[in-house]
């Protein structure tokens, strides 16, 4: 069965310390746009998306005012002016993501490699042939989920640590 090619952002799936992940409110960057699993940074003291060579933070959960059954992970934007709270995923050493892959060929050679991170907010991946910024460490293909399978091929998700944090 192939893979489904549905862009997700990260998403937390293990820590390895058995730490329960450190979940931090931030002030959103004015006139920015955020979706669930995009990697933020930190700029003038302020959460934004973080772009590939940019250290990473963490990963954006949502709105920090908002019960999480109200909460419908659309995106939000921020209006000139605006610094609303959000919450973020701090992503430590021991902190691994889910993502999916951009690669149309990827290989079992990718476990281990530093890669980027690409894509628009709300359909962040990885690119497993591309090791220009190295973003991310590539630690092994993800088990397979209760919706989808997860092979080898287009589409694969990986499990990832990043490489280039705010802390180390």
């Amino acid at each position: 069965m192939a893979n489904v090619d549905n862009p997700y952002g990260f998403r937390f799936d293990v820590s390895y310390s058995d730490e329960v992940p450190a979940v931090r409110d931030f002030e959103m960057a004015e006139s920015t746009t955020l979706s669930q699993g995009d990697p933020v940074t930190i700029s003038g003291g302020y959460v934004t998306k973080a772009v590939t060579s940019n250290a990473v933070l963490g990963v954006f959960l949502g709105p920090a005012a908002v019960d999480d059954s109200v909460y419908d992970g659309d995106s939000i934007t921020s209006g000139a002016g605006e610094n609303p709270v959000v919450k973020v995923l701090v992503a430590f050493a021991d902190t691994i993501f889910r993502v999916q892959d951009v690669a149309a060929a990827p290989a079992i050679t990718a476990r281990g490699t530093k890669v980027d991170f690409v894509g628009a907010t709300g359909a962040v991946e990885i690119n497993s042939g591309v090791t220009t910024n190295g973003d991310c460490l590539v630690v092994d293909v993800a088990e397979q989920d209760n919706i989808a399978g997860n092979e080898l091929g287009a589409n694969v998700d990986w499990l990832i640590s990043f490489a280039n944090r705010v802390f180390m």
